[in-house]
């Protein structure tokens, strides 16, 4: 991906917090050359950047989620959720919202941000393996740390449903719970070799 002009990908603010996007890392070439790694033609890898860079701008400083959604083929922006109040830890589309999905032929590029620098948490695996449109779903995190899923098998979800009714036992918290079970399954996947390997998410 080439450098098309040395303007900022997200601006500095005056006032800066624990949900603060790092700015000096967003806005440099390791982070824009990360998007050349998602097997995407150039034209559509730059285009996914900068929605990249408009959500976590639009995001900096906040601790809620917010979604894009983006065609597959062209990068061309589908819908967003910014026009309405978010919530931390979770994020979707309204009936309305998603309306503007189904009535579109392509497949899909999701993102989200994760004002918590997590990982892609067990709602985010189902969400891709329960819609057939969504081809690669981006996680963008505010200290720079960019994941993506790329697949998510039926074993995945089976997997995660038997920790997770091994960690009920010991907790009758299920926020918990699940944390514990997601733990488990990236540590299972993890274990595996390549060609068992029940998902595919990497960080960039």
């Amino acid at each position: 991906m080439q450098l098309e002009n040395e303007q900022a990908l997200i601006s500095k603010k005056k006032v800066t917090n624990a949900f603060s996007v790092n700015r000096k890392l967003i806005n440099s070439k390791d982070f824009r050359d990360k998007f050349d790694e998602l097997e995407l033609s150039p034209e559509v890898a730059s285009k996914v950047y900068k929605e990249v860079g408009r959500l976590l701008e639009y995001v900096d400083g906040q601790e809620n989620e917010y979604l894009v959604a983006l065609d597959y083929n062209t990068g061309e922006r589908i819908v967003d959720n910014f026009g309405r109040e978010a919530c931390a830890r979770g994020t979707g589309f309204t009936d309305e919202e998603y309306s503007k999905i189904l009535n579109t032929e392509t497949t899909l590029i999701l993102i989200h941000n994760h004002s918590y620098n997590g990982r892609p948490s067990i709602q985010d695996m189902i969400s891709f393996h329960n819609n057939d449109k969504i081809q690669l779903s981006l996680v963008a995190c505010h200290n720079g740390y960019l994941y993506a899923i790329f697949k998510i098998t039926n074993e995945t979800i089976s997997i995660f449903n038997d920790f997770l009714e091994i960690e009920k036992y010991k907790t009758n918290d299920i926020d918990i719970a699940k944390r514990f079970a997601t733990n488990k399954l990236y540590d299972y996947n993890y274990m595996l070799g390549k060609k068992q390997k029940i998902f595919n998410i990497r960080r960039f």
